[in-house]
């Protein structure tokens, strides 16, 4: 019973993501949207050691938009809240 093995994690593809996703809206469609979707995608299509190594500069401009624009985290559809 305990000696199974865990089944690996299946790795998401750029093909598996839903961008209608009713989670990924708010940030999707919001001022950071463009910087989002690019970093999103960097990172999944990463073959870096350590996976997402080679998207620091889009993560820091994704990053760098949310500073400006706070109120894309405020929003209450991304609240722990609901």
């Amino acid at each position: 019973m305990f000696n199974k093995k865990p089944e690996p994690v299946k790795e998401l593809r750029l093909e598996d993501i839903d961008w209608d996703c009713p989670c990924m809206k708010p940030v999707k469609e919001g001022p950071c949207g463009k910087k989002f979707m690019s970093a999103f995608k960097c990172y999944v299509g990463s073959k870096s050691d350590p996976k997402g190594s080679d998207c620091i500069k889009v993560f820091r401009e994704f990053k760098e938009c949310l500073k400006k624009h706070p109120e894309v985290l405020e929003d209450d559809e991304l609240s722990d809240n609901n």
